[in-house]
């Protein structure tokens, strides 16, 4: 009877057991709960709240279907700005260019006033010639400094047909008279760059009476010179142009006659004036 018992309860065991194995294991035990942040001590400053969060990227809409990717090379950078650096100053090769230097050369070309005054041994009676008169002058030098100028130069002037005059007797001539001055000369300018300039001339004078045909009469030989001053405007890098007063006199003797006679000459003229310098 007992056996019987004790096998009832076996079978009984392993049937509950079969059962559960049937069902499944039992669910696990859920996790513990997380504990709440501590609280602030009374009197704490909260923190600061998070920097803005970065912008969500917007989504990219695809190309569409007729989209073509441009061939390699074909990329043109950006057009430059509307700013552009100015371009540098211009420059000149030639340091010389509108700087009075080197090689000079005046051709001046004008007109004016001349007198003449002859003066005859053994006559108290002196005979004056006076008219207006073309001017034309020729210079050549060299610059041994910046500005100043020496060379040689040949003033020439002739009164047409002047005015003579002897005592109280006033006749006009059938000739011309005619006043040249040849030597050195010294022109400076101011400023080597600039246009105002003067300079004085001395050297040999030589008057002469012609006639229409350019035949002389008499010729006369002495000493002269003179003063003129200028300005020069630049046109070019090595020319100029300009006007230019200048007043020159001499006193010459003509000894082939008797008897003797002396000339005193004096010529004013204003002018237009060309550079090379």
């Amino acid at each position: 009877m007992q056996t019987h018992a004790g096998f009832a309860l076996v079978l009984g065991s392993l049937l509950v057991a079969g059962n559960a194995f049937a069902q499944g294991a039992p669910p696990d035990a859920p996790p513990p709960a997380e504990a709440p942040p501590p609280a602030a001590p009374p009197g704490a400053v909260p923190p600061p709240p998070p920097a803005n969060p970065p912008p969500e990227a917007a989504p990219q809409q695809p190309p569409p279907a007729n989209y073509q990717q441009p061939p390699p090379g074909a990329y043109q950078g950006p057009a430059a700005g509307p700013y552009e650096p100015p371009p540098p100053a211009p420059t000149t090769d030639d340091p010389t260019a509108r700087y009075h230097d080197g090689f000079y050369f005046r051709g001046s070309l004008g007109g004016g006033a001349l007198s003449a005054t002859l003066k005859a041994d053994g006559s108290s009676t002196d005979t004056e010639f006076s008219g207006g008169a073309f001017s034309l002058d020729l210079m050549f030098g060299g610059t041994p400094t910046g500005g100043l100028v020496i060379g040689g130069a040949y003033f020439f002037s002739q009164a047409q047909k002047p005015k003579v005059k002897t005592g109280s007797i006033e006749t006009e001539s059938n000739n011309n008279f005619n006043f040249g001055l040849i030597g050195p000369f010294v022109d400076w300018f101011f400023i080597p760059d600039g246009g105002f300039h003067a300079g004085l001339i001395f050297g040999g004078a030589v008057a002469s009476v012609t006639d229409s045909s350019g035949r002389e009469s008499s010729t006369a030989t002495g000493a002269g010179g003179g003063l003129f001053l200028g300005y020069d405007f630049w046109i070019a890098d090595q020319w100029s142009l300009g006007v230019l007063a200048r007043g020159v006199g001499g006193a010459v003797t003509d000894d082939s006659v008797d008897p003797k006679r002396e000339f005193t000459v004096g010529n004013f003229a204003l002018m237009f004036s060309a550079l090379y310098h």
